[in-house]
Formats: structure tokens, sequence, C-alpha cells
């Protein structure tokens, strides 16, 4: 969507980007926006669509909503699971 580099010289479009809508756990309904892609480059919407397509499945089963935080390490080193 032109939010990468190809070189480390090649300028990053900071509009470019993928906003999430729904996520994991979260009930889709016919209609809903699951994902909103970003770009200037139209050339760059087709493929763009092909991988968000490839990287969501929907379920009719209910999935657990994944626990966000695994741990917390604190500047002692403890962790609390």
């Amino acid at each position: 969507l032109g939010a990468g580099r190809k070189e480390i010289t090649s300028p990053i479009d900071l509009s470019a980007g993928i906003l999430l809508k729904k996520k994991i756990g979260d009930v889709v309904n016919k209609g809903d926006t699951i994902a909103v892609l970003y770009t200037d480059m139209e050339d760059k919407v087709a493929d763009a669509k092909v991988m968000l397509d490839d990287a969501i499945t929907i379920s009719a089963t209910h999935v657990e909503k994944p626990k966000l935080i695994k741990a917390i390490v604190y500047k002692d080193r403890t962790v609390q699971l």
C-alpha cells in the first residue's frame, strides 16, 4: 500500500496502511466492515485485498479473544504471569 520501503532511501507514505475494524473473537455480521485499506497507490489495492482476504478467517463457531498481556516483567526482573 506504500507504507513500506524497498530500499532504505525509499520514502514512506505515512497515509498508507490498514485499519482493522474487527479483532479476533469479535462478532461479524453480513455487511460489517472488517478492515479499511488506505493508499494513494491504486495499483496496490488488488494485491492488498487478496492478501487481506487470505489473512482473515470467519468462523461460524465462537472464538475466544486472545489474552493481550501475556506477562508483566518488573524492573527487578520478577515476572507476573
